[in-house]
This record gives structure tokens, sequence and C-alpha cells, in this order.
């Protein structure tokens, strides 16, 4: 087809095709530089839960027996759930800080090259920690058992008799950092596949940790610096994801534009707040992060409140799969990483 008005003649499909060669051509440099970039890593975790079933136990409904596959035998705490919490605390500490710099894929992370060192620091603490925690309740294991019979007399004997030996019961214990691996797709035809997935998942972490910060500032007239470092904390990971892609380079150069324009110190607010509000709500919007997310800075005046206002009316949308098991994140206080993303 041709441009009829242009007297160069143009030829608007071949155009588009180029337009679209040239996106291919990115897609598939962006996929060659997340395979040398990129490493999977993931951790895990075992341990006993203090519990045992009760061999005679029967199960009565209206003083009746009831036998059935379905109705479960008593189980009996016998060591303090309360004392082993630390091991699902530690697992979900260490997760986040995978997932703080990374993107998922399928239930694994993946992580840039250059951000495993510090994560394998990060991870080796917290292992320590978790045996540090082991071996404490190891020391204490007699007075634990001693002190959980006493609270429960009358389970005192079931709890002496199911009791596990106390190597037998620690040596479950386990913490393990595995190996990182490349991310490489296995076949060649699935690497557009790949790339897809990668640049969805970091764009659903920027729009669901804007979403964090919108409904906490949305409709306020101030706000403190630390309850904006989480979006701070965006351009860092998106720097550290974006391997020269074209939409994550442009996101960078944008938030730096709009940081430059707000405050580095003291509280956000007036004009000021205004425009922080309408960024972070660009932020949750996958539109606005694709097209476009610096605002107009306007002059703070007595229609300001108005404005916030009409924001908070807003509908905000990250576009996600609500059928996806996708991590909601928060700021923790009293802990930062390198991003400044935390999983709850």
């Amino acid at each position: 087809m041709k441009d009829i008005n242009d007297t160069q003649t143009l030829d608007i499909d071949t155009v588009a095709q180029n337009q679209l060669d040239q996106v291919a051509q990115q897609d598939g440099e962006f996929a060659n530089r997340l395979e040398n970039g990129l490493v999977i890593i993931d951790v895990t975790t075992s341990g006993r839960d203090g519990e045992k079933t009760l061999a005679n136990a029967k199960t009565l409904l209206d003083e009746k027996e009831v036998n059935s596959k379905i109705a479960r035998k008593a189980r009996i705490e016998w060591f303090p759930r309360s004392e082993l919490q630390f091991k699902n605390t530690l697992e979900t500490k260490a997760r986040r800080a995978i997932a703080a710099r990374g993107v998922r894929y399928g239930r694994v992370t993946a992580i840039p090259v250059d951000e495993l060192d510090s994560l394998l620091v990060e991870l080796k603490a917290i292992q320590a920690e978790f045996y540090s925690e082991v071996a404490d309740r190891d020391n204490r294991y007699d007075t634990i058992v001693e002190e959980h019979k006493k609270a429960n007399p009358d389970m005192a004997e079931i709890i002496e008799s199911l009791k596990t030996p106390k190597d037998d019961f620690f040596r479950r214990f386990q913490f393990n950092v595995l190996p990182p691996m490349a991310f490489k797709p296995y076949f060649n035809d699935d690497q557009q596949e790949a790339v897809d997935y990668i640049v969805e998942g970091i764009l659903d972490n920027v729009a669901e940790q804007a979403v964090v910060v919108y409904e906490k500032i949305i409709g306020k007239s101030s706000m403190i610096q630390r309850t904006f470092k989480p979006i701070r904390a965006i351009r860092d990971y998106v720097y550290s994801m974006s391997f020269q892609h074209t939409v994550f380079d442009r996101l960078v150069d944008e938030l730096d534009e709009a940081f430059d324009t707000l405050p580095k110190t003291g509280n956000i607010e007036g004009s000021d707040m205004t425009y922080a509000v309408k960024l972070v709500h660009n932020l949750t919007e996958r539109g606005s992060i694709l097209n476009g997310i610096v605002p107009v800075m306007e002059v703070a005046d007595e229609s300001e409140p108005r404005i916030i206002d009409a924001i908070k009316d807003s509908v905000v949308s990250t576009d996600t799969d609500s059928g996806n098991s996708t991590p909601t994140y928060e700021e923790v206080t009293g802990e930062t990483s390198t991003t400044g993303f935390w999983f709850g």
C-alpha cells in the first residue's frame, strides 16, 4: 500500500515490516543478554514439625466412632510449634532476598549475575542464623519438652511417649542454598517465550510494588522519604534487570528524570506530593509503564486536594492474572536490600 499524500511514494507495508523486524532483532539480542546475564537460584529447608499421630486414636462424632479414610486420627504436638517457627521465618527471609533481586520464572527466580555475590553473602548469613537456631533448640531440648509437659499436664505422659530422640529430631533440620544455574532455554524456539515471560514478570513486579506504595499515599497531603523509598528502589531493580532492553532503559531514564524533580530529603508535600502521587499511579498501570510515566509538574494551589481525591477515585489495575500466584511486596521495618523489594 502506498501513501498517496507523500510525494516520495512511501511504502507503508515495508516500513511496518521493518519495524517488526527491528523489534524481533531487539528481543533476540535481549534473549542473548539474558542467557549470559541471568542465573537461577533457590533455597530449600527441611525439618520436623514436632507432631505425631496417635496410632490407636479414635475419631468420635456425637459419641460414635467415625471409621473413614477422610477422618484423620489425632495428631499430638509433642514439641511446641512456637519453638520451630524459625524454620519458616528464615526460609521466607531467604526467598525475599532472592526475589528482591530478580524475577519469577515459574517456581524459581532468575537474578542478574552481577547480583549473585551479594545475594550469596546474604543467603549464607541466613543459613548460619538457621543453624544457630537449631543449635539453640538442641541445647534446650530437655527443658523445652519438660516445660511443654508442665503446660499440658493432662497430656504429659503422651508427650513423653511420643517424643523423638534429640539427635534424630534435629538432624532433619537442613538449610541448603542450591548451586546457581545459568538461565538458558533448552530449545531455540522457546527463546522468545522465555523473553516474553521475563519481561512480563518485570513489569508485574514494578506495578505490584507501585500499588503497595500508592495505597499508602493516596489522599495524603505529604509523605516522608521512607514511604517513597520503594519507588526509588524500582529504578535500581529495573536497571539491574534491563540488559539494554529499550522499554526498561527508557523507564530508568524516566525515573531518573522524575526523581530529579522531587526533593531527596525532608517531607514530600504540596505540588511535589501531587507529582509523586501521579508518578506512583502511573507506575501501577502497564500502559503508562510502556508508554511514559513522567507526569506534568503542577503548581500547588487550592485545587490540589481535589486533584488527589480524583486520583483516589480512579481504578488501580496491574493487569495481572488473578489465577497466578504472584508475590505481594511490602516495606519491612529495619530491613534493606540492594533493591528495596520485599515479599510478604
